[in-house]
């Protein structure tokens, strides 16, 4: 049997598999084929968010910084902004505080709290307080360095960078077949669905809202800080204010039993030699980015158990879905999480076991409860936790050898120090300009 990989879905997540696959697999695969689907009339979203987990992803498909700047309109992204009134908040990607005996920063920022001197959690941030501030740069190579404490994602143009990815697919090989006219390999190897409809049997998360809509309206103008998104609550949903280098996005995130879209995962996504993916593995409202960061995984996942010896490709089918389904649910309680520092009635308790169980842990001890195949970074989580209102009722004993005066001046210093190094810092506007001014200049030398 020829080695022909078939794709179901020319949305960014087809053209990116199809691209992966085609450069990852080049010894593997003959044949990567994608399904022309050009009567599909589905709402697509304007922007996409990349968590920092899956630049290397695309920087693997051959995209570098300035390619995605040039091609799909790329922003740097540090992070969420919880607009709240009562409790505004900066979710950035990175290193909140710095650990100290073996503790974590959240252990001597609750001894903080409980005395009365602590600052917002978000301002021992260096990420943070750059996302709130609209400044970018780099992070620094040298960790005893504060700029080396934060990551970054990017914001895409969903259009520009379908396209691009259309363009350099097809350059390396990808094949579009047209399944009207039955073009193409008639048993192919493997099937990749990524059509928009979650198939098979259907399991639903109850942390989530049963049903849900997502529309973007494309402002004229980009926002005037483009280093963090803004997501506040109002009675029917959500709104989020995101921006790619050129132009912005007001991204409306609606709840109720009428919205079009079930949240939830199939049950077994690989069924004989159809793997599902993307939008037709699972469907969640996505604040996190995890849409790129689940495909991102769940390729690596399945190019990692693909045979290279010709062996049968059925008995691996039984790991991937464990595997996968695990990073969705992960992927599931995070969001879940997440929308719970928007509940109008205050934080709920999860029906999720493992959900449960992290929330148990950490607001009791300050404990984090890590599973296998999570997506998202300890501190990922801790931030949530904090940003949520979560706060350990306990500290670890080895956050308290020193008295809470010492232990304050000592952030006091830290927080004061990362003020003033993010006041000395270029906006992203200036400081991304002047990188593509670089690179123009590099050009035309050589």
């Amino acid at each position: 049997m020829s080695r022909t990989i078939i794709i179901r879905g020319v949305e960014v997540e087809g053209w990116a598999a199809a691209l992966y696959l085609k450069r990852k697999l080049a010894r593997l695969v003959d044949r990567v084929c994608i399904i022309d689907s050009a009567n599909d009339t589905s709402p697509r979203p304007a922007a996409i968010i990349v968590p920092p987990a899956s630049r290397p992803f695309l920087h693997g498909l051959g995209l570098s910084e300035e390619i995605l700047f040039r091609k799909a309109d790329a922003s740097f992204l540090l992070g969420m902004q919880v607009d709240d009134a009562e409790k505004p908040f900066v979710r950035a990607w990175g290193r909140y505080g710095a650990p100290a005996n073996s503790a974590g920063f959240h252990h001597y920022w609750t001894r903080m709290l409980q005395a009365g001197v602590a600052a917002p959690f978000d301002r021992y941030s260096f990420g943070a307080e750059l996302a709130r501030t609209g400044r970018f740069i780099h992070p620094s190579n040298d960790p005893k360095k504060i700029e080396s404490s934060f990551d970054y994602g990017y914001v895409l143009d969903a259009k520009a960078f379908e396209g691009f990815l259309r363009s350099e697919a097809l350059e390396a090989g990808v094949e579009i077949i047209d399944q009207d006219r039955q073009e193409g390999p008639q048993e192919p190897w493997l099937t990749l669905d990524l059509q928009a409809d979650v198939a098979g049997e259907y399991i639903t998360w109850p942390d989530l809202p049963e049903r849900y809509g997502a529309e973007d309206r494309i402002a004229l103008e980009p926002s005037a800080n483009r280093s963090l998104y803004r997501v506040s609550r109002d009675q029917d949903g959500l709104n989020l204010s995101l921006s790619s280098r050129c132009r912005a996005v007001q991204r409306r995130i609606s709840f109720g039993a009428q919205a079009p879209v079930r949240s939830g995962r199939c049950q077994a996504p690989w069924q004989g030699r159809t793997v599902a993916m993307g939008a037709a593995a699972c469907s969640l409202p996505d604040l996190n980015g995890a849409r790129m960061r689940l495909l991102h995984a769940t390729l690596d996942l399945l190019t990692g158990l693909l045979p290279a010896d010709g062996a049968p490709i059925q008995p691996l089918a039984d790991e991937y879905n464990r595997r996968a389904t695990l990073m969705m649910d992960h992927a599931a309680d995070y969001e879940a999480l997440s929308l719970a520092a928007f509940s109008a009635s205050g934080m709920q308790s999860f029906s999720s076991s493992g959900l449960a169980r992290k929330v148990e842990q950490f607001v009791s001890r300050g404990r984090l409860v890590i599973y296998d195949d999570e997506l998202q970074s300890d501190q990922d989580w801790i931030t949530a936790f904090i940003g949520c209102g979560l706060v350990p009722e306990r500290v670890s004993p080895l956050a308290l050898g020193s008295p809470v005066e010492e232990v304050h001046r000592s952030y006091e210093r830290l927080r004061q120090a990362i003020a003033r190094a993010v006041a000395q810092l270029p906006s992203q506007q200036v400081y991304l300009d002047h990188l593509l001014q670089v690179s123009e200049s590099a050009s035309d030398a050589v």
